[in-house]
C-alpha cells in the first residue's frame, strides 16, 4: 500500500465530524469545486486568442480534483464509490506545470509550445503509470485500501512527511522557479508592466500557500499533535484554496477594483469586456507616447510596424487598438503617419533641406514609402495637399 500512503492526506484518518461539521464542509469545498469548474468555462469562453487564459481554465480543473477528493474523504463517501481511489493522484501533479505555462503565456504573448515543453508532463505520466496497477483492483481491494488510509497512524520519521509531501513540493518548486523567471523577465522588461507586477503578486501569494501546506504537517508533527488535532492542518490549506478560488473568480468576474479585471463592463461598445482598467490605459497611452517621441523615433523606419509596437507593451494586440482608439482616439497608422507629416513640415521650413531633396525625398525619409501614401496621409492630417500647405506656410 506504499501508493495509498504517499498520495493520501496524513490526516484523513481523523476525519470523524460530527454531522453540522460534516455538512458545513461539504457545502464549502462542493461550492469551491463547482466555482472552479464555473472559472474554467468562463476563462475558455473569454479566452479569445489569449493562451494564458486558457491554461489558467485547464489549472481550474485539477483544484476541483482535489476539493471533491476532501469532501469523498470528509463525508467517506469515497467507501460507496471505491473506484475513485488514487485518481486524483496522478492528476495533481499537473498543477505546478499549468501555471507555469500559463504565467510564461502571459509574458510572452507569441510563445507557442516546443516538443520539449512535453517535458513537464513526465512526472504526471510517472505517477499514472505507477496508480495503472492498482486501477485495475478489485472493489474489495480498493475499500481495504481505503480503511488503510482512515486507520493510518502517525509517521514515524521526518522522512516519511517527506514522502506524503510528494506533489506539493513538486507545486511548490515549479511555482517558486516560475517566480523568479517572471522577476527576471520584469528587471529586464523596457517599461513597467503593470498586469506582469499583478502576476508576480500572484505567484508570491500562490507559493506561500504552498508553503504553508507543506510546514504546518512539520510543525504539528515536532510538537506531537495527535490525529485528532491534525486535521485542522487539511482543512486550513482546504480553506485558503476556497478562498483563493473564490478571490480568482471576482477578479474573473470584475468584482474586485484592486487586482487586475479580465472582464469588466467600462461601457458599450466593441470594448465592453476589456481587462483594461482606464488607470493601465493611461498608463499605456503614455507609455507609447513616450515611446514615438524618444530619441529613436521609431516611426522613421518606414518598416515600423503595430507588432513592434505590441511586443514594446506586451499586452496582446487587441489591448493596444484599445489603449489607441479610447486613450489616443486614433489608430495606429494614422497616429504614426501624423509624426512623420509633422516631421517632414518641420523640415519643409529648413531651407537647407529643400535645397538638397525634394518633398518626396524627405517624405520618404521621414518613413513613408511612397509618394501616393505621403500625399494621401499629408492630406488627412492637414486637409491640404503637400503643394498647396507649402503655397500656404512656406514664404520664398
Amino acid at each position: 500500500m506504499v501508493l495509498s500512503k504517499t498520495f493520501n492526506s496524513l490526516f484523513h484518518a481523523s476525519m470523524n465530524f460530527s454531522i453540522f461539521e460534516s455538512v458545513l464542509f461539504t457545502m464549502l469545498f462542493l461550492a469551491a469545486a463547482s466555482h472552479s469548474i464555473f472559472l474554467a468555462i468562463l476563462l475558455f469562453i473569454k479566452s479569445r486568442k489569449e493562451l494564458g487564459l486558457i491554461w489558467l481554465g485547464i489549472m481550474m480543473i485539477p483544484i476541483c480534483f482535489w476539493l471533491l477528493n476532501y469532501v469523498l474523504y470528509i463525508d467517506k463517501i469515497i467507501l460507496k464509490i471505491p473506484h475513485w481511489y488514487g485518481v486524483t493522484a496522478p492528476i495533481l501533479y499537473l498543477i505546478g506545470p499549468l501555471f507555469y505555462f500559463f504565467v510564461r503565456q502571459c509574458y510572452n504573448l507569441s510563445y507557442r509550445l516546443r516538443w520539449y515543453d512535453a517535458l513537464h508532463i513526465l512526472p504526471f505520466i510517472f505517477i499514472l503509470w505507477k496508480w495503472i496497477p492498482v486501477y485495475g483492483w478489485s472493489t474489495e481491494l480498493k475499500i481495504d485500501a481505503i480503511h488503510q488510509v482512515y486507520s493510518m497512524q502517525r509517521p514515524s520519521s521526518v522522512m516519511k512527511l517527506f514522502s506524503l509531501n510528494q506533489w506539493p513540493l513538486f507545486t511548490l518548486g515549479y511555482i517558486i522557479a516560475t517566480y523568479f523567471i517572471l522577476n527576471r523577465k520584469i528587471a529586464t522588461s523596457k517599461i513597467k508592466n503593470p498586469r506582469l507586477l499583478w502576476l508576480l503578486r500572484f505567484t508570491l501569494l500562490f507559493a506561500i500557500i504552498f508553503i504553508i501546506r507543506i510546514l504546518m504537517p512539520f510543525a504539528f508533527w515536532i510538537v506531537d499533535l495527535n490525529l485528532n488535532e491534525g486535521v485542522i492542518v487539511e482543512l486550513t490549506i482546504a480553506m485558503l484554496i476556497v478562498v483563493g478560488i473564490h478571490a480568482l473568480g471576482y477578479v474573473v468576474l470584475g468584482r474586485d477594483k484592486i487586482l487586475p479585471q479580465y472582464i469588466i463592463t467600462l461601457g458599450n461598445g466593441k470594448y465592453a469586456t476589456s481587462p483594461l482598467t482606464p488607470k493601465e490605459i493611461t498608463l499605456y497611452k503614455n507609455k507609447i507616447i513616450e515611446y514615438l517621441e524618444s530619441e529613436e523615433r521609431p516611426w522613421l523606419n518606414k518598416n515600423f510596424s503595430f507588432s513592434q509596437l505590441v511586443n514594446l507593451l506586451e499586452i496582446p494586440q487587441h489591448y493596444v487598438s484599445q489603449i489607441l482608439n479610447e486613450g489616443l482616439n486614433t489608430n495606429f497608422y494614422d497616429l504614426v503617419n501624423t509624426y512623420r507629416v509633422n516631421e517632414v513640415k518641420k523640415r519643409l521650413h529648413s531651407k537647407d533641406l529643400t535645397n538638397t531633396y525634394t518633398i518626396l525625398g524627405i517624405a520618404l525619409d521621414c518613413g513613408f514609402g511612397s509618394k501616393s501614401s505621403f500625399n494621401r496621409a499629408f492630406k488627412k492630417v492637414t486637409g491640404e495637399t503637400p503643394t498647396m500647405w507649402i503655397q500656404a506656410n512656406i514664404s520664398n
